[in-house]
């Protein structure tokens, strides 16, 4: 079965081709340089060059795979969360093709995509999987004891982890998306010693996570900063605390619900699951005891090959999704 997919939720315009869960082609068209002058993703600016990108990225996919759009058995697309006028991009073209060559069409989480990306390179990942997916605009923690079906354990009160990195980077100049570039820094200052964000407390006593306070935290302890050089050690420091404050609180929860669920396997998807030092820590605490599924950074980010094979897994179980289908902000899964 041939799936061709899109995904198109933030600023990133991605299609792929998947013959069943084996991807064939995956291509991605990214808006960083448009995107990173403003500091952020503009919403309008971004569902624009999702029209402009979309059939441009499409024919490369058809191209390199050498397959013609009436070979296609499946269309999907990702339908939900994300930015409305982007989301309905990608998932109107989708839902057009489906119509026009009388196909079934599946709509799909965004998140539920996060969740199967590591199974792309490792079919291997074995059920209960908990799963910590943690990007820009998500920052979740999901408990699945079979294909299909999420218990959502932890999420945040305030601020993705994504976007804790990027508004850190925009105080500091250093530009958008914020997460690599710190990471840069925070990997290549490994002798200046980080200042410690103390981990926060949540009123209730729930489990939730919570990055308002750090950013708040390193406004302040950066606003007394006499020397406000990147070069100089004490904004190493604090960019090097700031770090491992974000990702501690990441380890902390994996931790409680990895103790808690005894899961056979972790897994780790979104764009902050490239962070080199949460896939070390990670790897240091959790390998000798649980597999762990960590993807390639392509496949951590956002792309349509995840969408595809989220699509595959619930096409299999028999599940097809309306033409009526919309686009929708928000949804968990």
């Amino acid at each position: 079965m041939y799936i061709l997919s899109f995904e198109s939720s933030c600023d990133d315009t991605s299609v792929a081709l998947l013959k069943d869960n084996k991807v064939l082609c995956c291509e991605v068209s990214s808006q960083v340089k448009i995107h990173s002058q403003f500091g952020g993703v503009v919403p309008e600016i971004a569902s624009r060059e999702h029209l402009r990108n979309i059939d441009f990225v499409l024919n490369e996919v058809l191209k390199k795979s050498e397959i013609s759009l009436n070979k296609i058995d499946l269309f999907a697309s990702t339908y939900a969360p994300g930015l409305i006028g982007s989301l309905l991009v990608g998932l109107n073209f989708a839902k057009s093709l489906a119509y026009y060559f009388k196909k079934p069409f599946l709509g799909i989480n965004h998140l539920e995509g996060h969740f199967f990306s590591p199974f792309i390179e490792n079919k291997d990942i074995e059920y209960p999987v908990l799963s910590l997916i943690v990007s820009g605009g998500h920052t979740s923690i999901y408990f699945s004891k079979e294909p299909l079906k999420y218990e959502l354990l932890c999420s945040t009160r305030d601020d993705a982890a994504g976007e804790a990195f990027d508004k850190i980077s925009k105080l500091l100049g250093l530009g958008y998306p914020g997460g690599p570039v710190i990471d840069k820094i925070y990997m290549e200052n490994e002798n200046v010693k980080p200042i410690k964000f103390p981990m926060p407390k949540i009123s209730d006593g729930s489990n939730a996570f919570s990055y308002s306070g750090l950013k708040t935290r390193f406004l302040m302890e950066y606003g007394k900063l006499e020397n406000k050089n990147l070069n100089d050690e004490n904004v190493i420091s604090l960019i090097r605390g700031a770090e491992e404050g974000i990702v501690n609180q990441l380890l902390k929860y994996l931790k409680i619900f990895s103790e808690k669920y005894d899961p056979k396997t972790i897994t780790l998807s979104g764009g902050v699951a490239c962070n080199s030092l949460l896939r070390r820590k990670v790897r240091e605490i959790f390998e000798k005891r649980f597999n762990l599924g960590i993807p390639s950074p392509f496949y951590s980010t956002d792309n349509a090959a995840m969408i595809g094979y989220a699509a595959y897994m619930r096409f299999k179980k028999g599940f097809r999704s309306p033409l009526s289908l919309n686009a929708k902000s928000s949804l968990e899964l």
